[in-house]
């Protein structure tokens, strides 16, 4: 008996050191020796890279699909427990490599090409589950992938999963497909992923989200708020947090033009933030970060 309840003990010792909470996450891939890829971190081929691959010239988790590598995956170790509130984000930037310093020029995207964001609860039940598509970024989606010299942010609501996962931990995996018709040989990069609780308040609406976009983003000026789906009717508000939940910044507007708004980021500190659009009963977030 003593020793079955030792065996016991170990399993459960050994599951609970598995399941560290480590919320809210983040990875920014800088401390990371290029040419391998962070601790608890598994993958086919990506590899943290330097040379202008992370935002602002730092390093960032990358790799080159071309015709005879056409499917390629990043896994992160678990993370949680996660909250109802919880935000998965990350800035991606998809860019040739046609020699000297890099990036040089933009991918000519197809049908085909597309980041597919999974995740696999490692907590009993839903862990029978397997992996589950969380969302698909394609150029059919809005907004649809990108291409560019420069990174999109990339959010995604955990409470818009297929099953709540409140209180439990996660592995979260992109996937990367090159369409077959592609004629582009490119990086993705992938930098500042970060799964954290959003801001008491914020939500989104999900039977009709506003689609929001921020460019530049990195910023180190003003940047413009791109809006889509917003109730026109409606003043907009646009709120900045910092990743205390303060608030740092008020922009309203009671006409928007060309469904654009303009912030000035003057007396805004390096760093990143969170950015809360209001229109109506339409709530919608992002991040920026400020340089």
């Amino acid at each position: 008996m003593k020793k079955i309840l030792f065996i016991s003990a170990l399993l459960i010792s050994s599951l609970l050191s598995a399941q560290t909470p480590n919320m809210p996450f983040s990875q920014n891939f800088d401390t990371t020796t290029p040419g391998t890829i962070p601790a608890g971190w598994t993958t086919y081929s990506f590899t943290v890279m330097g040379n202008n691959h992370g935002v602002g010239g730092t390093q960032a988790i990358s790799t080159e699909m071309n015709s005879t590598h056409t499917v390629d995956s990043v896994t992160t170790p678990p993370i949680g427990p996660l909250a109802s509130t919880s935000i998965i984000s990350l800035q991606y930037r998809i860019a040739e490599n046609s020699g000297g310093i890099y990036p040089q020029q933009t991918a000519t995207l197809v049908a085909g090409d597309q980041i597919v964001v999974k995740a696999y609860c490692t907590t009993p039940p839903y862990s029978s589950f397997g992996w589950v598509t969380a969302t698909t970024i394609n150029t059919a989606s809005s907004p649809p992938l990108a291409s560019g010299l420069s990174f999109s942010t990339f959010s995604y609501s955990t409470s818009s999963l297929p099953v709540s996962l409140t209180g439990d931990y996660v592995q979260l995996r992109i996937v990367v497909t090159r369409g077959s018709t592609s004629t582009s040989d490119y990086f993705l990069d992938i930098d500042n992923f970060t799964v954290g609780n959003s801001v008491a308040g914020i939500f989104t609406n999900a039977s009709n989200p506003t689609t929001l976009s921020i460019y530049p983003n990195p910023s180190n000026g003003n940047f413009t708020v791109w809006l889509k789906n917003y109730q026109a009717n409606n003043p907009v508000e646009v709120n900045v947090y910092n990743f205390l939940g303060q608030k740092v910044k008020t922009v309203t507007e009671q006409g928007v033009v060309n469904n654009q708004i303009n912030v000035n980021s003057l007396g805004l500190e390096k760093g990143m933030y969170l950015v809360e659009v209001k229109s109506g009963t339409e709530v919608s977030n992002s991040k920026i970060q400020i340089e």
